[in-house]
């Protein structure tokens, strides 16, 4: 190759991969597989190979899949799906997401709702501080319910998931439900 490299170098520039072997040797520091792979190189070993050209396709088996589950898994892929605990997986992040969202969109109408009454009849306004006071406690045992389900499904998703780093932590439910109702405006006991 050096050999091929000064011929080069007096015929026409060298390539930048070409160029860094030649410094690597000629700075002593070529190591011993680079100089195996350099002579087969010279030697024409590489030429022609089966598939030259075309990416190659290793498939490694998962660690974490039994052995009595490969089969299962690969025909899963091959059709196009996940394992079990990856659509588990995603259906818990979805329900996790809604519950946020769920949130937000209680907390949005709520004070749409406080808006309504403090710029409504007078005559009506404590009869709709009750009723918006009630709705929502309504919603909040509601949504600790919901909450609760979730969590169902995370302790469901952590017994099925192998992979421990994978696990889902529950929800702390009064600690979310507290949390939020901090974040929620005062609405009048009356």
């Amino acid at each position: 190759m050096f050999k091929r490299a000064k011929e080069k170098i007096q015929d026409e520039p060298l390539s930048p991969e070409e160029l860094r072997r030649a410094q690597l040797r000629a700075a002593g520091h070529e190591n011993y597989v680079e100089r195996l792979i350099r002579e087969a190189e010279e030697q024409g070993k590489f030429n022609n190979l089966a598939g030259e050209g075309k990416p190659l396709h290793i498939k490694e088996e998962n660690p974490y899949v039994e052995e009595d589950m490969r089969l299962a898994y690969k025909i899963l892929e091959n059709a196009g799906c996940a394992p079990p605990w990856i659509e588990t997986e995603k259906a818990v992040e979805e329900l996790i997401a809604s519950v946020k969202r769920e949130r937000e969109n209680h907390l949005l109408w709520l004070n749409r709702q406080l808006n309504h009454i403090k710029n409504g009849p007078t005559h009506t306004f404590f009869k709709d501080l009750r009723q918006l006071a009630a709705s929502h406690q309504h919603w909040l045992k509601a949504h600790a319910v919901k909450l609760k389900e979730v969590n169902e499904r995370i302790h469901s998703f952590n017994h099925i998931c192998p992979v421990p780093g994978l696990f889902k932590i529950p929800i702390a439910v009064e600690r979310v439900v507290e949390e939020y109702e901090r974040r929620c405006p005062a609405i009048p006991q009356v």
